[in-house]
């Protein structure tokens, strides 16, 4: 099932350069990747986290 797999998260930001500085220097995540100015991929143990740039990031609703 899924607790066997790695997990990937996606992250809307506004401002990417400050959630780099945020990833990379408060959470001491490894920066593994990028695409241009428009993405930034974080690497946290065996899963990875996808901070892109949105215009409007819009909070996420819980599943129900």
């Amino acid at each position: 099932m899924l607790n066997h797999a790695d997990a990937v998260a996606n992250i809307a930001v506004k401002n990417l350069e400050a959630a780099r500085k945020f990833y990379q220097d408060t959470l001491g995540l490894k920066q593994v990747g990028a695409e241009g100015e428009e993405l930034i991929v974080f690497k946290s143990g065996s899963s990875t986290i996808n901070v892109y740039r949105s215009q409007s990031p819009v909070p996420t609703r819980p599943w129900r």
